[in-house]
């Protein structure tokens, strides 16, 4: 109870003091008014300004004191338990608003855990694809340096070639000069002429039959050189192409990636070629370049640039595979951009 509940209660103590006295002394008559607040005390408690004080009824009325007071103390006690539940009620309230806010608090912090877990994996996928790219690129750049340095290896047999080829024209001007030289020794001493000429002769032709087999070993040998280059280049177009192949194989064992229909339909395409189903495998390679697969732009390019058993070959064709390759964003070295009446 309040200030003003005590101040209440003593005033009404007082009053039944008083009210006790003025009834033994014989006070005023019955029908004077009760025991009642003066200016406006009712007011004054009802909005909380503090207590007012109580004005006592005339002396006839002190006979009715306790009544009153018992009256008004009851309503005291109505209010104060009225403003009790009140309160009781505000503050569950009030627990359950801070237990929804813990909840919502709680809710956010696993919310923000879950997003951070998830974010460190991705970051984890990034830097793993990262670290593949890095070594696909290191194995690249292997592989072309072993190309430059086969490049290398048959530019110096060509010049062996040249070489070779110099010295025969060499020896084919000493043979004639010398062959001029035994004619004319051969018409100076007559005598002897027949065995001598004969003798010279022989040595001609072998000196021919050795001649002829030094051309026949270096037109073999520049036959064996092409060959050799071709195989090379080949084998290294083969090896590229079976390393991104089975690098994708391992990235769809590794991340679960499924390949997407224009480069299944290139890889079938490559398939069906080694079977020699060249009709079919043009198919698949023409379906994979319209899907934009660059691989298989770049393989119509080849194909249309040389020809085959099922398409001629086609300047203008294969150089718009080529750009369109290009354009995708393949590197094509050594490939023509240009061809003979051909616009670009």
């Amino acid at each position: 109870m309040g200030t003003c509940g005590w101040d209440r209660a003593g005033t009404i103590v007082a009053a039944m003091a008083l009210g006790a006295t003025i009834a033994v002394a014989g006070g005023a008559a019955a029908d004077a008014p009760l025991l009642s607040r003066s200016g406006g005390a009712d007011e004054g408690l009802r909005q909380g300004t503090g207590p007012q004080p109580y004005t006592l009824p005339a002396s006839g009325d002190a006979r009715r004191a306790p009544e009153i007071v018992a009256q008004l103390g009851q309503q005291d006690l109505q209010k104060a338990e009225a403003g009790r539940r009140e309160m009781e009620r505000a503050a569950a309230a009030m627990m359950e608003a801070e237990r929804a806010a813990q909840q919502a608090l709680e809710r956010a912090v696993a919310a923000r855990k879950v997003f951070e877990q998830a974010m460190q994996r991705e970051m984890e996928k990034t830097e793993a694809a990262r670290k593949e790219l890095e070594n696909a690129i290191a194995e690249r750049e292997v592989l072309k340096k072993a190309a430059q340095q086969e490049a290398e290896r048959i530019e110096a047999a060509r010049r062996e070639l040249e070489a070779v080829a110099a010295a025969r024209k060499e020896a084919e001007k000493a043979a004639a000069a010398k062959r001029e030289l035994d004619r004319a020794e051969a018409a100076r001493r007559q005598a002897g002429a027949v065995a001598a000429a004969r003798k010279e002769a022989e040595k001609a032709a072998a000196a021919k039959r050795e001649l002829d087999r030094a051309e026949a070993a270096r037109r073999e040998a520049e036959t064996a050189a092409t060959a050799a280059r071709k195989e090379v280049e080949k084998a290294a177009a083969a090896r590229m192409e079976r390393e991104r192949i089975a690098a994708l194989h391992k990235d769809i064992e590794r991340f679960g990636v499924v390949p997407n229909s224009q480069e299944v339909r290139y890889l079938r395409g490559l398939e069906l070629e080694r079977r020699g189903e060249m009709r079919v495998a043009m198919e698949m390679y023409k379906e994979a370049a319209e899907s934009n697969n660059r691989f298989a732009q770049r393989k119509l390019g080849d194909i249309y640039g040389t020809g085959n058993a099922v398409v001629e070959r086609d300047y203008q064709t294969s150089l718009k595979w080529y750009q369109r390759a290009q354009t995708d964003g393949l590197d094509i070295p050594n490939r023509p951009f240009t061809f003979p009446g051909v616009r670009r």
